[in-house]
Parts: structure tokens; C-alpha cells; sequence
């Protein structure tokens, strides 16, 4: 078996949209933002790469 012959699994099932995966996903959203705060949402949704 050499590299070439390594492919990814592919599902049967058509893959779902993300709004099926998390329908709740504004709700869970406005449920944070009350808690804790829009800036803390804003803060967790940046990327920050620090150095290993």
C-alpha cells in the first residue's frame, strides 16, 4: 500500500447544514451575551495564537 492508495471516508448520508447541527445557536448566543456580556463574546470569539 503505497500513499496514493489512502483516501478519506465518504459518508452515504447527505451532511446536514449547520443550522440543523445547532438550530439553537442564536438562542444559545443571546442566552451568553445576557450572562456574561457582549464583550466577553466578541473576546471569545477572536483566534489568538500564542507561542507554543
Amino acid at each position: 500500500m503505497s500513499g496514493n492508495d489512502i483516501l478519506p471516508m465518504m459518508s452515504d448520508l447527505p451532511m446536514d447544514s449547520p443550522e440543523q447541527l445547532m438550530p439553537y445557536g442564536t438562542v444559545a448566543k443571546a442566552i451568553f451575551v445576557k450572562a456574561n456580556g457582549l464583550a466577553a463574546y466578541n473576546r471569545g470569539m477572536q483566534v489568538r495564537r500564542y507561542a507554543d
